[in-house]
């Protein structure tokens, strides 16, 4: 039988819960970002998982509408968040929402429209005022002496408060992510113990970097794609009771080791449908082919690391800058020479025929290159300045 995208959907949430780690949450939001065309059959189940766990749905949503900032495939997420915003958070109108994640959306614009995020403000703002107004009418009810508030009432007290209430301080908001979206700041010199891993310096060619760097790439599209079932299998095995976890160690131990039909009956009974209907098989050539996967990219990290040592970080450019200087002196002697040449002929009569355009050419300066310091042997060029 077809399993429906919901169904699917809701199988991913039931493996998280008020503990899970902020990476299985996000390997959750990385499925729906997959599966992003099929948001329609999404929307039903965030509406749901919204009123029965809304700390987990807004953790959720959060690492989806911030899925894929700062890089190429944000526009591609468009649908989703958008379809979020309006058809989740606008139509259910949450009560609370963190301010910290209502300042990220605010600051990314995360719906492409800043009027989502002000109306999700305001909606809080008014169910905050009518709670409010509804429990003084309560205190005054049940204090005897006065008559019981009519509906318009406190719709109109509600409305006061909602006045009243300042909106939230945008320092103090954007405060709390600062973290996770730090601002470019200007980095000073690092000095960095090369000889330190015991690799001789050599030149390197900038292209020996580009095997390690494409290994690291492409494994990394086969890493992804069993991160799924490799988070999933751990967050189910976590979950395990101690003494049944106790019990399969001692079975992994001593293969004579065996329980009576009572515990295995408790057992079965205790132990997550997950974990029951998983192929072990299956899920260990998972497993195994994600650790070579990560043992791999591990392996050409570190080639990287021994490449950029081996070089000192050294690609060439101080050799540029030397021929770069060989070249101006060059030219220098060359316009010198030139000069020279010009003389002579006009004192033999000969057409000189100089082209002004040429010669502008060739007597303009070359931007210097403020970084490279030349060494003693090789004193900074003096060009030959002659008025012609």
């Amino acid at each position: 039988m077809k399993v429906s995208w919901a169904n699917q959907f809701e199988a991913k949430l039931a493996t998280l819960g008020p503990l899970s780690s902020r990476e299985t949450i996000l390997t959750v939001a990385q499925w729906v970002a997959f599966n992003r065309k099929r948001i329609s059959n999404f929307i039903p189940v965030f509406e749901d998982h919204l009123r029965k766990q809304p700390d987990l749905a807004f953790n959720l949503m959060h690492e989806i509408l911030l899925m894929y900032h700062n890089t190429g495939r944000w526009e591609s997420m468009e649908e989703v968040r958008l379809a979020l915003g309006e058809q989740v958070l606008l139509k259910n109108a949450p009560s609370h929402i963190p301010a910290e994640k209502l300042a990220a959306w605010d600051d990314l614009n995360v719906f492409g429209n800043p009027m989502i995020v002000n109306q999700l403000r305001k909606k809080m703002k008014d169910k905050e005022a009518s709670h409010s107004a509804a429990d003084s009418a309560g205190e005054m009810n049940s204090g005897g002496t006065a008559t019981p508030a009519s509906r318009d009432v406190v719709e109109a007290a509600a409305s006061i408060v909602a006045k009243e209430s300042p909106l939230p301080d945008p320092a103090s908001t954007l405060a709390s992510t600062a973290d996770r979206f730090p601002k470019d700041s200007k980095r000073g010199e690092v000095v960095y113990d090369f000889e330190s891993y015991g690799i001789p310096a050599s030149a390197v060619d900038a292209t020996q970097f580009q095997e390690p760097c494409r290994k690291i790439v492409t494994l990394q599209i086969a890493r992804d794609l069993r991160n799924d079932s490799a988070v999933q299998l751990s967050s189910a095995l976590s979950g395990m009771p101690e003494d049944i976890r106790s019990a399969c160690a001692k079975a992994a131990e001593d293969p004579e080791y065996s329980i009576d039909a009572a515990t295995a009956k408790d057992f079965s009974m205790r132990i997550s449908s997950t974990l029951l209907d998983t192929n072990l098989e299956e899920q260990l050539e998972n497993v195994k082919v994600f650790r070579g996967v990560v043992d791999s990219q591990r392996q050409a990290r570190s080639e990287l690391i021994r490449l950029l040592v081996q070089s000192r970080c050294n690609f060439g450019a101080d050799d540029a800058a030397k021929a770069f200087y060989q070249a101006d002196r060059a030219k220098a002697d060359l316009q010198h020479r030139k000069i020279i040449l010009l003389d002579a002929m006009e004192l033999e009569g000969l057409d000189v025929g100089v082209d002004e355009q040429c010669d502008v050419a060739l007597t303009s300066d070359l931007a210097p290159l403020d970084w490279y310091k030349t060494s003693d042997d090789e004193p900074p060029v003096k060009r030959v300045k002659v008025d012609i």
